[in-house]
């Protein structure tokens, strides 16, 4: 749901509520106040800001298609250090995906983390089993705050 709150041009909420979960998920929006840039130079200037807010090692999330490469090219382009991090599917679900996740790390030279997922295990017993599991042994979990 978009809708206009307090100084907020747009606030939008999640939709999926998981009785589960708790429903804090939530993106605001503010008005823009600084000259838009070509699509290029705004990457690479979200890339840095990224950088800029945390001192933690930079995930980015590439599952072979060309929004998470153009993601990948940015931090490239601005000279951040960063890793790829993959979800394969069991049962080769998504090997045609992961193939190009995985051709494109190895073409520029980009380090990569994959990660297995039992997808119908996840659908049937839920994310939660997979949080715990995963910020118990991953460390680089940061919130930045992107309202710069």
């Amino acid at each position: 749901m978009i809708s206009e709150v307090d100084n907020f041009m747009f606030n939008f909420d999640y939709w999926y509520v998981d009785q589960n979960i708790p429903n804090n998920f939530s993106m605001k929006f503010k008005k823009i106040t600084q000259p838009v840039k070509s699509f290029r130079e705004e990457a690479i200037h979200t890339a840095q800001y990224i950088r800029s807010v945390t001192d933690k090692p930079i995930y980015v999330a590439v599952g072979g298609g060309i929004d998470s490469e153009l993601v990948c090219l940015s931090f490239i382009e601005a000279g951040i250090e960063f890793t790829a991090f993959t979800v394969k599917f069991t049962d080769n679900l998504n090997a045609f995906d992961i193939r190009f996740a995985e051709a494109f790390c190895k073409k520029n030279k980009i380090k990569q983390v994959i990660v297995e997922l039992n997808p119908v295990e996840f659908f049937q017993n839920g994310i939660q089993r997979y949080i715990v599991k995963d910020i118990n042994q991953v460390e680089f979990i940061d919130t930045i705050n992107c309202s710069a």
